[in-house]
């Protein structure tokens, strides 16, 4: 997984294999996947074997990033974070599917009651910046969540959300061949609002 993610950040350029051990992206991706491997290799032992490493990590803190994504949230491969020096914070209850792109500033929280229901977020689904899903929730595939959006209700797939709180404001196209949208063509698919809607929405 990790090796997918990191040349979703070089992106075909291969100058960024130099550049890319640098970015705070990288080291975000790097400390959620060695945590999540230890985790899934070494189960309830594995939280004791960070405490005696919690030394390393303390001098490495500088280098691997802004952000809480905890080894127990289960993110499937794909993982893009851009922007993330404005730091991201991610729920230890989200089960969250293939390329789930975040932009800084995103946050998965639950409430109180989040033992009480589903935590799923679905493939190709986009958080923009400032955004907060509230759990427990059910997001569905290829949703795109719209810039400072808190989404407390369910979303059904290929739908756009934006606001506070977050309702649907257009769909977003699909592919009539059943082609799985990517994280980043989110943002350049045909978004259809309905006009009437968007008039009455305050």
């Amino acid at each position: 997984m990790l090796v997918v993610e990191t040349s979703m950040i070089v992106n075909g350029s291969w100058g960024r294999w130099i550049s890319c051990w640098f970015s705070d992206a990288f080291w975000i991706l790097m400390t959620y996947r060695l945590h999540r491997a230890g985790y899934l290799l070494f189960g309830k032992f594995w939280k004791a074997i960070r405490v005696v490493a919690a030394p390393a990590t303390f001098v490495l803190r500088p280098w691997i990033g802004r952000h809480e994504i905890p080894y127990e949230a289960d993110i499937d491969v794909g993982l893009k974070v851009l922007h993330p020096s404005l730091g991201c914070v991610i729920s230890r209850h989200a089960v969250i599917g293939k390329n789930f792109l975040v932009v800084g500033g995103g946050g998965i929280g639950t409430r109180s009651n989040a033992y009480d229901g589903v935590f799923a977020i679905g493939d190709n689904v986009s958080l923009g910046m400032g955004a907060s899903i509230i759990g427990p929730i059910r997001i569905g595939s290829n949703v795109s969540i719209g810039a400072g959006a808190v989404v407390i209700h369910d979303v059904v797939d290929g739908k756009s959300v934006a606001g506070v709180p977050a309702r649907v404001i257009g769909s977003i196209e699909s592919g009539q061949d059943g082609h799985a949208f990517d994280a980043a063509d989110l943002y350049t698919l045909p978004l259809f609002v309905d006009q009437n809607d968007s008039r009455n929405w305050r």
